[in-house]
């Protein structure tokens, strides 16, 4: 399930294509999934298996009902 790093950043600038020159870095010491930090700025998480999958869309979730309620920038 895990996506190479070309693969990753094809991803990311397929869908934001405005971060093609930007500068990108992995973050591979998770378990459950591999971030990629660019620019120091934005992080893409990108699950390891299935439950990591299920979990970071959990994560999604949560982030959404919580963004609109605090003052605080919520990813």
């Amino acid at each position: 399930m895990e996506a190479s790093d070309s693969d990753m950043f094809r991803i990311i600038i397929s869908a934001f294509p405005e971060l093609a020159t930007s500068r990108f870095e992995l973050a591979t010491a998770g378990w459950d999934s591999v971030a990629v930090d660019v620019d120091d700025r934005l992080i893409f998480k990108f699950p390891r298996h299935a439950m990591a999958e299920k979990a970071l869309l959990r994560e999604a979730e949560l982030l959404a009902v919580i963004r609109p309620q605090i003052a605080m920038p919520v990813p």
